[in-house]
């Protein structure tokens, strides 16, 4: 049990990035292939069953997106006061996709899935969040080295990390019960 556990925990990461790799869709896309990957992947955590699970996987992963999306622009015309037009936009963008989306994703998963408010889950958002936001700040720092732009060329930018990060987390929420209960027994 704790190896088919242990793979579905890797898995969902794995597949997110894949399909991200391998395929040529856009960002707009993102939402679907992550909502469909936590949905199949968990097909027996659901609340409500495979169909309405995966179609709630979906519905969740999209809107955050689409928040988080329609956000950047509220945001950006309130830092802009503070930081300046350039600075102002990047914190927006920052904020709204590596901070809101994120905590949205986790909220909006709760529903979907079975999974208690614990001092762990605490942990594991705020490390998932933490990450994020670090990952996006190097990414833009970085943003004219060689290796940035090569990463970026390869489709393998923030958002990749970011989709590897969210289901690595909502995979640790979802199945930590069992995580926690073998190691408390072993």
């Amino acid at each position: 049990m704790r190896n088919y556990t242990l793979l579905k925990i890797i898995l969902a990461p794995i597949v997110c990035v894949l399909i991200i790799l391998s395929s040529q869709f856009g960002i707009e896309y993102y939402p679907l292939s992550f909502g469909l990957v936590i949905g199949f992947i968990n097909w027996n955590n659901h609340k409500y069953g495979l169909l309405i699970g995966i179609i709630l996987s979906l519905l969740a992963s999209y809107i955050s997106f689409f928040i988080a999306y329609f956000s950047v622009y509220l945001l950006f015309e309130v830092f802009k006061l503070f930081l300046g037009q350039d600075n102002g936009g990047v914190a927006a963008l920052m904020v709204s996709s590596f901070i809101l989306a994120p905590l949205l994703v986790f909220f909006l998963y709760k529903f979907v899935f079975n999974y208690s408010i614990t001092k762990i889950t605490k942990y594991i958002i705020l490390f998932a969040v933490f990450f994020l936001i670090i990952i996006s700040y190097l990414f833009y720092q970085l943003s004219n080295y060689y290796i940035i732009k090569l990463i970026k060329n390869i489709r393998f930018d923030h958002y990749t990390i970011w989709q590897i990060a969210m289901a690595l987390a909502i995979q640790l929420l979802i199945h930590q019960k069992v995580i926690w209960k073998k190691q408390k027994l072993e």
